[in-house]
């Protein structure tokens, strides 16, 4: 056992505490595996687990009290709830609990309690997960041993124990929401738009927890272009005052003196509102016919250098390149890890050209952002593939870049009318029962020359149980049709 991990009780906070394990999916079952190897006792309640289910683990809940209702009763016999993020805080019990004082909390609190190496921490509507990645190829090019996790790869009880220099930390706003540990060496709001808006009040609601991640961030990193992504004390005025589910006031997301601020985005941008003077700035500028990525007034790269295409991942890069600065790595590794990243998969991944038709997975475009950046992203005439559980999202956001560049519109899953009320006027709109008939229309629509491109800008649990689960099954679909 690593040797920073004795007393794993007492730093985390629990020692002679009653703990109560809220939610059976990958992260609780990770938790309950840590506490095992820690010897920490705590009970579980999961209300939704099927009986197969409990049956399949009988081995991890071997002596593990197991309730199958979470009610205020039960609430009440414990000291400590670990909430597994797909539970929302708003549910009455936990309410409860919060007013009542209790420790509500999560595993990324848990760890952000124990790590005792330098985190870097990444949340965003869009691009997190690719950042993420992207950061951990990049330092292990330059030599650094890191590990992705978070919202990323494995649950991070599991890699706390492996032997890392650096974590690289991807939070999604669920997870952000208990979270008030955490002493990242850098942090960053990547952008924010309309997502998860069935568990937050509104898009204002959704960035205060997004902003979350810049508590006691050594440095802070933003978005020029995204008003959203930057602490309260530098963006317009905005009512922040509203308290959190955690019991926190967003304002404890505000930049004071003990944090640096830097700004990646296009330069044009980052000249006018003069934040060099602030602190060095990463920035975007065209000149010849390509982008290049600078450091303040100094070009670095080009665009065109990146594997990853597309003016998004051009400004990821910057993030990175920010994101890294406390690091002081030689530039000419850091832009070397940058040029062979090769991206992750069902991320705008080309899966096949067939007959002069490109067809891009990008399942995990899960939000009308993502789905806008990914048809951006495409140098071709467009046939989109999406739909599926909508999020109460706006798909009216969608109209301008449908308008210029897809030509048809195959919709699956449940809320395809949705999208299709929003946008009929404008394309060629084709209804699929499942992926097979949407690939096929889709071969049927496409010529020469055209992308074929999944982004459904919606979750896909209403036909598959994941994101990957549906971009896997894009995917072999259209290896069928090359075969």
């Amino acid at each position: 056992m690593n040797t920073q991990l004795s007393n794993v009780a007492q730093r985390a906070g629990l020692d002679n505490r009653r703990i109560l394990v809220v939610g059976l999916g990958k992260t609780g079952l990770s938790v309950l595996a840590f506490f095992r190897r820690h010897k920490i006792d705590c009970e579980l309640v999961d209300a939704l687990i099927s009986d197969e289910k409990v049956e399949a683990l009988a081995d991890e809940l071997n002596d593990v009290v197991l309730h199958r209702e979470l009610n205020d009763q039960l609430v009440s016999s414990f000291d400590v709830l670990i909430v597994s993020p797909g539970v929302p805080l708003a549910q009455p019990s936990i309410q409860q609990a919060l007013a009542a004082g209790k420790d509500v909390l999560s595993d990324i609190e848990l760890f952000a309690r124990l790590v005792e190496v330098p985190v870097l921490a990444v949340t965003g509507s869009n691009g997190k997960s690719t950042v993420v990645a992207w950061i951990e190829k990049v330092l292990q090019t330059s030599n650094v041993s890191a590990l992705a996790c978070g919202n990323i790869g494995e649950p991070v009880l599991q890699v706390l124990e492996q032997s890392a220099e650096l974590y690289v930390l991807e939070l999604s706003s669920y997870q952000l929401e208990t979270l008030r540990s955490l002493k990242p060496l850098a942090a960053t709001v990547l952008n924010v738009s309309e997502d998860h808006l069935d568990r937050y009040d509104d898009i204002e609601h959704y960035a205060q927890t997004k902003q979350r991640v810049y508590q006691n961030a050594g440095l802070i990193v933003c978005n020029v272009a995204d008003v959203r992504t930057q602490p309260t004390s530098f963006s317009q005025p905005t009512s922040f005052s509203a308290t959190n589910n955690a019991g926190r006031s967003a304002n404890d997301s505000s930049a004071d003196a003990s944090h640096g601020v830097v700004f990646f985005g296009d330069k044009a941008m980052l000249d006018k509102a003069g934040l060099d003077d602030l602190s060095v700035s990463y920035g975007l500028q065209r000149n010849s016919g390509d982008y290049w990525l600078y450091r303040g007034s100094t070009p670095l790269m080009r665009s065109s250098e990146l594997l990853l295409r597309g003016k998004h991942n051009a400004e990821n890069a910057l993030a990175i390149l920010a994101l890294l600065s406390p690091l002081q790595l030689p530039d000419e590794i850091v832009l070397q890890g940058l040029k062979v990243f090769e991206g992750l998969p069902h991320r705008t991944q080309l899966v096949a050209t067939i007959n002069g038709v490109r067809w891009y997975n990008d399942s995990k475009g899960t939000n009308v952002d993502a789905c806008i950046k990914a048809i951006e992203s495409m140098e071709a005439p467009v046939i989109l593939i999406a739909g599926g559980l909508g999020k109460d999202a706006d798909f009216s956001l969608l109209r301008p870049v449908v308008d210029a560049t897809v030509k048809h519109l195959i919709l699956i899953g449940r809320d395809a009318g949705l999208i299709e009320a929003a946008l009929h006027d404008l394309v060629n709109v084709h209804h699929a029962g499942d992926m097979r008939d949407a690939v096929s229309t889709a071969q049927r629509l496409a010529v020469a020359g055209d992308a074929v491109l999944l982004s459904p800008a919606c979750a896909s649990f209403d036909m598959f149980a994941s994101y990957e689960q549906r971009g896997d099954h894009f995917a072999r679909e259209v290896r069928r049709l090359a075969a």
